[in-house]
């Protein structure tokens, strides 16, 4: 039997979060769920994650500047990340998010898209 995918999923918004880790859950996936960037630090530092959906705009930093200490503490991950945002700020980093992690996502966004995207990254060689 294969294990399940473990995801985390850094979002501030508290209705956000969890409806996507609800939705993530029901698909069979573990999901750990934090509210900014030290839980997520954390949270790399002891967990090995499948994959990293990080909000681009959190209360203690960007998800650019979490992105860039995932890529230094395991590059590996930092290609498995997919970034979300409603803001339109998010365009202008549209070429980082394609070439040094896994992309992007618009908020709101439906199920089938978000889920799409994520198992791709999952696949996507070590």
């Amino acid at each position: 039997m294969e294990q399940r995918k473990r995801i985390l999923v850094v979002e501030d918004r508290p209705e956000v979060l969890g409806a996507v880790s609800q939705l993530l859950e029901r698909e069979g996936f573990r999901v750990d769920s934090v509210a900014n960037v030290d839980g997520a630090l954390d949270s790399i530092v002891t967990r090995d994650y499948d994959a990293v959906l990080i909000d681009f705009e959190l209360p203690d930093g960007t998800g650019m500047t979490l992105h860039q200490e995932i890529r230094t503490v395991d590059p590996s991950l930092a290609r498995r990340t997919l970034f979300m945002s409603g803001g339109v700020e998010a365009e202008d980093h549209l070429d980082y998010f394609d070439s040094r992690a896994g992309g992007f996502i618009r908020k709101p966004f439906r199920s089938g898209p978000l889920l799409r995207a994520l198992n791709e990254l999952i696949h996507v060689q070590t």
